[in-house]
């Protein structure tokens, strides 16, 4: 079975493969609609897995045929190991292999700080630190999507809550904040 399915994703043109993410951090290969037996790709050991926290999109690089890369964004663990706890957010590159079987690890390309305990109380600068304050539980990182002229675009929630209006959430009006908006 699967926990917590919250997307596909598929290289354009390929009818026979796609890729379904799971929020845990697990992502499975479909060949002609059969899951495979191990995991596309696994990072589970990154990925902050509560309440609305996990994985959260993915998408293959619109030139898949000269750059076999695989772009995700998600929730980072925190480092003190409660997944409800403040953190940060990623969007991270991932090369696929020539036999299309295996997602691994190449960079992170956005929000490389990995803050403890995210970003409250501390005197990071989103945009000059590059660090995606996740300090809420809801409404983090969002959709990825690329164009075909290869840009990029990593969507943001504001890092609200569903507790009400929260005056000090109004920061991701400004411009030096990286929450609440689309990234290209």
């Amino acid at each position: 079975g699967l926990w917590g399915p919250i997307g596909t994703a598929c290289v354009r043109g390929d009818k026979e493969k796609f890729i379904l993410l799971e929020l845990s951090g697990l992502v499975w290969l479909y060949v002609n609609n059969v899951r495979q037996p191990e995991p596309f790709l696994n990072i589970t050991s990154e990925v902050a897995f509560y309440g609305a926290r996990g994985l959260k999109s993915c998408t293959f690089d619109y030139d898949f045929d000269n750059y076999r890369y695989l772009y995700c964004s998600y929730i980072n663990k925190p480092p003190q190991g409660d997944d409800s706890s403040p953190t940060t957010g990623s969007t991270a590159r991932f090369t696929v292999n020539d036999s299309f079987t295996k997602a691994t690890f190449e960079k992170v390309i956005l929000g490389t700080v990995n803050s403890s305990p995210g970003c409250v109380n501390t005197t990071l600068n989103p945009i000059k630190d590059d660090v995606i304050c996740l300090d809420r539980l809801k409404h983090s990182m969002g959709g990825i999507t690329m164009d075909k002229h290869g840009h990029l675009y990593v969507g943001l929630g504001d890092d609200g809550s569903s507790t009400g209006w929260i005056p000090e959430l109004m920061v991701v009006q400004e411009n030096g904040y990286l929450s609440g908006k689309i990234l290209k």
